[in-house]
């Protein structure tokens, strides 16, 4: 019933573990459910053990006491009677001729008992000794045997003492005891005693146990370690190892047993000693990592282990130990002059690499002092502090980003060093140390100092480090600032953006401020990037302060910054702003010197613009700051009027000249302007002399223009036209080769004058353009009243179908025949509705305004061009006389 029970459990035990080992359960409550189980079944065999004992002794008894079935009851109490007599004779000294000697005392014995349970205590060993010496036992020990020889009866109550008992029973030939103690041990071995009990199941040839602690250790050998092992002698062990692993060698290292490494080592060759174990490992590495100094010297010196082996992992053991933070392994290492440029093959880092990359804040002090005096180490033995690893970082690099200051100073005292060596992306040193987190500007004024280059270029974007900086954005700032006083400020990438144009849309505002107190170009456009100018780029990004920067900054070069330069479209920084509804921008632009009247794309003027997008708050500014609501040019409407002169002059009532009256204007396409002879009349005194060049086909309209503009402006100041004669003729040839004469009686300005020959230069090429005459001095009285240019002050018209319509108008019959009538009549081409000049004869003695009207008119009118010279200031409302201050001598304008 007893031994059913046990099968029971053994059973459901066996499906426990099963179950266990298919679903891969490693949950605690699991482990700890099956560790129980096992614990009860170790439990009930120990007490299977004991009743079996129990069993067995009274079995003897009853064999011994009716051995022969025909032995009388005398015979068999007899032998039970010698039993109990003996049982009783324990520890007593009735009888007693011999004793025991143990540590503490002396036990009496009798030589019978001892000689009927050993062979070993036969008459030639006991017969004349009166005591027996088991001092070397201890007390419990032998009080144990004495009390199991006279009795039969063992209490094993520990491992301890069911060791020495089996040790006792094999020394005095007791295998019964030899069985009882081997049984007891097979029930309580374990991982941790398993070697020890195998060693002695090994001394005494208990088979049973020294197979089943073999069976143990088979199991858990990777979980046995060198303090299991240190009782097994060496041959022991070596033997053990060559039957139970692979590597005997390795687990010899493992386990610290110098004798055994050496036992391996002279048993087998140089290859076994440099060779990986099934976990990659060599055996100086694991002696190393166990620190076991004497172990690693065997190898070296007997077993010739090479000290720049690879592992596994490709590391070199010193890459290997440095990783790992092992200073002993490292030094042992260095003192046997392993190679120091070795590198790791799946990373290609040297010995320099890893000891740079330890990082102050996550290694122990100690550690990271000891790792960086192996560095000073290294250094001092002439190591190669430029090899790059698989990324092309040097140790320069890895120290810079780990922030290790004790290496990057010492990496810094190396003479060969190369400092501007880059990474595979193109990192250099000095851009690892500006894109820190915590940039340490004391380094890269070292680095830069000792020669680092402030400017390389990316490879595939043509960016500066200035440029890279400020495309990091507001972290990089500061660091943009630093490198603002070292790096080249006009380089440009390759989409044509300078460090300004970067910083600008980034909305740096204090990089902007450096940048243009530095000198960088402000007003840099390129194609690339469609003539837009820093402005242009912060306004797009709506960088408010860096549009304030722009506004604000003193700049110390000679350029400034031009609010009014135009993009590929046209667009002015401000009319950009207006487009994009960024209305908010246009304070500050204007503030910063931005013209209100710029043109877009479109030449819609900036109150167009604003209009357009009915921002009438917008309109209400621009017009309190000067915006021009009735800006229109004739030339940039594509039109050569071909007839100025003072009669088509028009004085609006707010004091704005208005050019009317054109009936022989052409309209011309592109830039050149280009016109033919025969295409226009206009009055022979304001030609220019392009226009009477006999043979030459095409002129200039627009320098032609010009020419009539400055005989207008002659006629204006000096009351007559600049070139007069009796025949056209003889007008057209004087226009062509006469200088322009000034009349002596009028003084005038120098300044006046030379504008005035500007406009009348007869080679049209060289002849002053409309441009240069709105920056003339004269014109904008030495630039203290400028004018805006062309472009900025100018729209297209757009003529639709209703504009043309509308230009000419029916006049009654009657009244048109009328007025021809009347003007054939009286032979006057004036305007016949002006009361007082069309009804009479101008005479050449009439008044001032008479002959001036009479100048003014076409060619149909011969005598035209003829004026007196003699200017006196007129007294007529009607046409205000144009005067300089005049004095006894001349005068400049101021």
């Amino acid at each position: 019933m007893y031994s059913f029970l046990l099968l029971r459990i053994v059973i459901c035990t066996f499906f426990k573990l099963l179950e266990f080992i298919l679903t891969g359960c490693n949950d605690a409550a699991s482990v700890q459910k099956l560790e129980n189980h096992l614990a009860l079944l170790k439990e009930e065999y120990t007490k299977l053990q004991r009743s079996y004992a129990e069993l067995e002794r009274k079995f003897n008894e009853v064999v011994a006491s009716s051995a022969d079935a025909e032995l009388t009851g005398e015979l068999s109490s007899f032998v039970s009677r010698l039993a109990l007599t003996v049982a009783s004779l324990y520890g007593r000294t009735t009888y007693s001729d011999v004793n025991i000697r143990t540590s503490a005392k002396t036990v009496p014995a009798h030589k019978f008992v001892l000689h009927a349970r050993s062979e070993k205590w036969r008459d030639d060993v006991l017969g004349s000794t009166q005591e027996l010496d088991w001092s070397d036992l201890d007390e419990d020990v032998v009080m144990a045997l004495l009390r199991w020889i006279y009795t039969d009866l063992i209490d094993l109550q520990h491992d301890r003492l069911a060791l020495d008992l089996l040790k006792a029973a094999h020394r005095f030939g007791l295998p019964a005891l030899l069985g009882l103690c081997e049984r007891a041990l097979v029930a309580s071995v374990g991982v941790r005693s398993c070697v020890r009990f195998y060693c002695v199941a090994e001394e005494v040839a208990a088979s049973t146990l020294l197979e089943y602690c073999s069976g143990i250790i088979s199991t858990h050998w990777d979980d046995l370690t060198a303090q299991d092992f240190e009782h097994m002698s060496g041959p022991l062990l070596f033997k053990m190892l060559k039957n139970k692993t692979k590597y005997p060698l390795h687990a010899a290292v493992r386990l610290l047993r110098e004798d055994v490494v050496f036992l391996c080592l002279v048993e087998n060759d140089d290859a076994l000693v440099n060779s990986l174990s099934e976990q990659g490992q060599l055996p100086l590495q694991m002696a190393l990592s166990a620190k076991n100094s004497q172990i690693a010297q065997t190898l070296v010196k007997n077993g010739r282990a090479n000290v720049n082996a690879y592992d596994a992992k490709g590391s070199t053991l010193l890459i290997d130990a440095l990783k790992k933070g092992d200073v002993f392994s490292a030094k042992f290492l260095l003192d046997q002059n392993c190679i120091l440029d070795l590198i790791s093959r799946p990373s290609a880092d040297t010995v320099l690499h890893i000891i740079c990359s330890y990082v102050e804040s996550q290694t122990d002090r100690e550690t990271f002092e000891q790792i960086n005096e192996l560095g000073k180490n290294i250094l001092q033995r002439k190591a190669n502090v430029n090899i790059q690893n698989v990324r092309g970082e040097t140790p320069l690099h890895v120290a810079i980003a780990s922030q290790n200051t004790i290496m990057l100073s010492q990496l810094l005292d190396v003479p060969n060093i190369d400092i501007n060596m880059c990474t595979f992306d193109e990192k250099c040193a000095l851009e690892l140390c500006l894109t820190l987190d915590d940039v340490d500007y004391k380094l890269a004024h070292k680095l830069l100092k000792m020669g680092a280059r402030p400017n390389p270029i990316k490879s595939a974007t043509g960016d500066s480090l200035l440029q890279i900086l400020a495309i990091g954005g507001q972290r990089f700032e500061e660091a943009a600032i630093f490198l603002a006083d070292f790096a080249n400020l006009d380089h440009l990438n390759f989409t044509g953006l300078s460090a300004l144009h970067i910083a600008a849309s980034q909305n740096m505002s204090n990089l902007v401020k450096k940048l243009l107190t530095n000198g960088a170009p402000c007003n840099l456009q390129t194609t690339e990037t469609g003539m837009k100018s820093a402005l242009h780029m912060a306004v797009e990004a709506n960088a408010v302060g860096a549009i304030e920067a722009f506004a604000q900054v003193e700049v110390n070069g000679t350029e400034v910054p031009d609010f009014n330069c135009k993009d590929i479209n046209g667009d002015t920084p401000l009319s950009l702003c207006l487009s994009l509804n960024k209305t908010h921008l246009v304070s500050i632009l204007i503030k910063g010197g931005a013209d209100v009247n710029a043109r877009n794309r479109d030449d819609f003027t900036l109150l167009h613009q604003s209009i357009l997008n009915s921002d009438s708050d917008t309109a209400l500014f621009l017009i309190e700051n000067g915006a021009d609501i009735n800006a229109v040019a004739v030339h940039y409407q594509k039109i050569i009027h071909a007839d100025i002169k003072p009669g088509n002059l028009l004085l609006t009532e707010c004091g704005h000249i208005k050019i009317a009256d054109l009936g022989v204007c052409n309209e011309f396409l592109g830039e050149d302007a280009i016109m033919s002879n025969g295409s226009t009349g206009g009055t022979p005194a304001f030609r220019a002399p392009e226009t009477l060049i006999l043979g030459q086909n095409v002129y200039c309209g627009r320098a032609s223009d010009v020419w009539a503009l400055g005989a207008t402006l002659y006629s204006l100041i000096f009351g007559n036209v600049p070139f007069l004669a009796d025949s056209i003729p003889l007008l057209y040839e004087r226009i062509q080769q006469d200088p322009v004469v000034f009349p002596q009686k009028l003084t005038v300005s120098e300044n006046l004058k030379r504008c005035i020959l500007h406009m009348l230069e007869k080679n049209a090429t060289q002849r002053i353009t409309v441009p240069e005459l709105k920056i003339n001095d004269w014109v904008t009285t030495s630039g203290v009243y400028p004018l805006p240019t062309e472009e900025e002050n100018c729209c297209l018209v757009q003529v639709d179908e209703e504009d043309i319509n509308s230009v000419v108008r029916s006049i009654p019959k009657l009244d048109t025949l009328i007025l021809i009538k009347t003007m054939l009549k009286k032979h006057s081409f004036g305007n016949p509705f002006i009361k007082g000049v069309s009804g009479k004869a101008l005479q050449p003695g009439g008044s001032r305004l008479e002959r001036f009207v009479r100048a003014g008119r076409s060619n149909s009118a011969p005598g035209s061009y003829q004026m007196s010279v003699d200017r006196q200031p007129s007294t007529e409302s009607l046409l205000p006389s144009l005067t300089e201050h005049s004095t006894s001598k001349i005068s400049e304008d101021t």
